[in-house]
């Protein structure tokens, strides 16, 4: 386990997390689902890399969501110093397709527009020192 997290954690290589997980234990459907799982987790974590954002990112493979039409990655935004979420979302690759009929690949998200402002009103500097 130790060797896992140091791998997530420190240099996220694909290969060695792989091993780690000793995937070809598990059953041939289990083998390819969290192989998609990594691959697309390795896709964001070298995109996310290769813009050098300077916005700091957090992979947490525990993060669920409570609704049932996320068939991806979901993700959370958080400001510093905040305790809640202001930015949430996913992918949702088949909620169109029921109300529709038709399957169409989606991602979308949402913005806490009450936790965005309680977080503004909060002063970013102590002035009365």
């Amino acid at each position: 386990m130790i060797r896992l997290l140091s791998s997530l954690v420190l240099n996220f290589d694909l290969n060695s997390l792989k091993n780690s997980l000793n995937i070809n234990s598990l059953s041939k459907n289990l083998q390819k689902s969290l192989s998609s799982i990594l691959e697309e987790t390795y896709w964001i974590f070298n995109s996310w890399e290769s813009k050098k954002r300077r916005i700091d990112l957090c992979i947490d493979f525990s993060l669920l969501r409570d609704l049932n039409y996320y068939t991806g990655f979901v993700f959370q935004g958080y400001l510093q110093d905040s305790p809640d979420p202001v930015l949430t979302g996913g992918t949702y690759d088949h909620l169109y397709e029921m109300f529709s009929g038709v399957q169409k690949n989606a991602s979308g998200y949402a913005l806490m527009v009450n936790t965005l402002e309680s977080s503004l009103k909060t002063p970013l500097f102590n002035l009365s020192s």
